[in-house]
């Protein structure tokens, strides 16, 4: 009578109880799997939140300012001169986002830290378009007011390359809060003569220091704020004709 109890129990338990328990298991990992798509959705959200105002942020000098600068320094270029409350990392971020074949303009190579720094800030405050950045204790100044008694040839190093702007910038803008002397390059394909955007960086009139600038880059840090590799990186020409 026992032995015939004890089946019946287990015929109950097979039966019932499993089927229940495991109904209850699979709503609560159906559950699960909801609140996990949900969470997932609402980073996505934030994401998207956080690249349009990094986009929105930097299109031009003038909007720039109505933001605070964040309290952080350049990881690649730590240099921290302040000139009428005007620093190394303000110039580099309100330098000139991108970059054409042919540019009006000039570039200038200053040793003197100090006649660097008053040049770039000259153009910071009144308005005048320049590119500065510093490498190996040498100062990089292009200002679109400088002139130049011949055509310009120099060397600078493209990165990744876009068919669309609004893909180029991002990247971009969130290499140069990195410190980064980066721009968007703006160039034409020889055969469909239709416009790419390349994510660029650093001025140099001698081939070997810009090749040696581009082999010192940090592949692992540009991966980890863009996700994009750089391994593929080479050198190109970009001309600055002088004032018009």
């Amino acid at each position: 009578m026992n032995k015939q109890r004890n089946y019946f129990n287990i015929i109950v338990l097979l039966v019932f109880i499993l089927p229940f328990i495991t109904a209850i298991i699979t709503a609560y990992t159906i559950y699960l799997k909801y609140e996990m798509n949900t969470l997932k959705i609402q980073i996505n959200d934030l994401r998207t939140e956080v690249e349009d105002f990094m986009l929105k942020e930097e299109i031009s000098i003038d909007q720039q300012k109505k933001f605070d600068i964040p309290d952080i320094k350049p990881k690649i270029f730590p240099i921290n001169y302040d000139l009428e409350n005007v620093d190394y990392f303000i110039l580099l971020k309100n330098s000139m986002t991108s970059f054409k074949e042919y540019n009006e303009g000039a570039l200038k190579i200053f040793e003197d830290e100090k006649e660097a720094f008053e040049e770039a800030v000259f153009a910071f405050k009144n308005n005048i378009e320049y590119f500065f950045y510093s490498y190996n204790d040498m100062y990089y100044l292009f200002r679109k007011d400088y002139d130049t008694s011949e055509r310009q040839r120099v060397y600078f190093t493209q990165m990744y390359l876009y068919t669309a702007p609004q893909n180029a910038f991002l990247p971009t803008l969130t290499l140069r809060n990195a410190g980064m002397p980066v721009y968007v390059f703006n160039g034409k394909f020889q055969q469909s003569n239709e416009d790419y955007y390349a994510i660029a960086t650093s001025f140099f009139f001698n081939r070997a220091d810009a090749d040696k600038f581009r082999l010192e880059m940090d592949e692992d840090l540009i991966v980890e704020l863009t996700g994009l590799s750089t391994k593929d990186r080479f050198l190109k020409i970009i001309y600055f004709e002088g004032q018009k």
